[in-house]
């Protein structure tokens, strides 16, 4: 694949026969809104085993095709070049306060994740030391781009009152909690962390 800079149009090469063709661009430089397959001086492209990407320099624009098809599918939206790396979601968690926690009827938690992710918290509290474990409520929610986010694991009516019985006069508890983190492309990181609380 060739970028032909100052004709405005990409080529391609076929080293069976040695043959030049065009498989986008007219030659005239510029392009209307929505307007596919114009260019303004493609300064590079990359091939991969299924699109080709070029850099359509005086546009401000990448345009994505299918080598095979001598149309190409349009701009990239705004967010979507480069496109996401293909890794694992790279969580940071804390605990903010881990006093109150009956009292809030809730566990709070501080969650953000390297790249962007979504994430799903579930936990238990329990007496300190002891058996016998209440669930909290899970919850689900979108983390943006390393930007922290304050998830709250509730703690239901019927658990809060079997923790009051369960503990007696005593205040400290455990807290397990268990979060499973998706990234854009997929990708998965599954952490537990267990916290020291009171209630």
């Amino acid at each position: 694949f060739i970028a032909d800079s100052y004709n405005h149009k990409i080529k391609r090469l076929d080293l069976t026969n040695h043959q030049i063709t065009t498989i986008a661009g007219s030659g005239k430089s510029g392009y209307k809104d929505g307007e596919q397959a114009e260019f303004a001086e493609p300064g590079g492209l990359a091939a991969g085993t299924a699109k080709l990407y070029v850099a359509d320099t005086n546009n401000n624009r990448v345009e994505r095709f299918d080598p095979l098809s001598p149309f190409g599918n349009g701009c990239l939206a705004p967010g979507a070049w480069p496109p996401p790396l293909d890794v694992a979601p790279v969580l940071r968690i804390k605990l903010p306060r881990s006093s109150g926690v009956l009292a809030r009827r809730a566990l709070a938690l501080s969650v953000s994740c390297e790249r962007g992710c979504k994430v799903l918290l579930s936990g238990t509290l329990s007496p300190a030391g002891r058996r016998g474990s209440v669930a909290l409520v899970a919850t689900a929610r979108s983390l943006p781009r390393a930007k922290a986010g304050h998830v709250r694991l509730r703690l239901g009516a019927k658990g809060l009152r079997r923790l009051q019985r369960a503990l007696g006069r005593r205040r400290a508890m455990t807290a397990r909690v268990r979060i499973v983190a998706a990234g854009p492309t997929g990708r998965r990181t599954t952490t537990t962390r267990t916290y020291a609380v009171t209630r």
